[in-house]
């Protein structure tokens, strides 16, 4: 739905199972060029937060790479994550003075704001390639730029090896809905 010349709002309208009690995370997934490389946010940084883990943190406008958002933990797990944002934007590497393509060639950047906070991380890997690994060396080559904006994402923890997240900072199924608004 075009809310306003050249920005769109995208309302996501998650129904999940009711049963399910404790789930990591509820949102969407955008996957880009390898080249959206530059990264900027406006929430809690420089270093990745969460829902649980973000007091202390600076909120103001951010910028960083997407390859900077790797950890790199022993066990490969969730990662690079950004909590309580109301803005981020993805954008090509910057084309350096000698470019060949003209401006209005260049790939341009995109940005997503919403009304209330969200949590988001931009990786070159998908969810499933740090499941399916044991050790960093098995993470595959991301070929992409992988932009995972949520509207909810659990807390830390999950009593593996070390105390589960606090209840407060777990939620299960049901509905749930935000606006985004998303300038292409």
């Amino acid at each position: 739905m075009k809310e306003y010349p050249g920005i769109y709002r995208l309302r996501a309208d998650i129904n999940i199972d009711s049963r399910i009690e404790d789930l990591p995370r509820v949102g969407l997934l955008f996957e880009f060029p390898h080249e959206y490389e530059e990264l900027m946010w406006y929430g809690p940084g420089p270093g990745e937060t969460y829902p649980d883990r973000d007091s202390g943190f600076p909120l103001k406008i951010w910028h960083d790479r997407v390859k900077n958002q790797y950890q790199p933990y022993i066990f490969p797990q969730e990662m690079g994550g950004h909590s309580r944002c109301s803005l981020i934007g993805l954008s090509p590497e910057k084309a350096g003075k000698n470019s060949t393509k003209p401006d209005r060639e260049r790939a341009r950047g995109f940005l997503i704001s919403a009304r209330r906070d969200f949590h988001f991380s931009a990786l070159h890997s998908r969810p499933e390639d740090l499941t399916g690994a044991k050790h960093s060396h098995e993470i595959p080559a991301g070929n992409s730029s992988v932009l995972i904006v949520d509207l909810y994402q659990r807390g830390i923890g999950t009593a593996a090896c070390g105390p589960d997240a606090d209840p407060r900072w777990i939620q299960g199924g049901g509905s749930y809905r935000i606006d985004w608004y998303l300038a292409p």
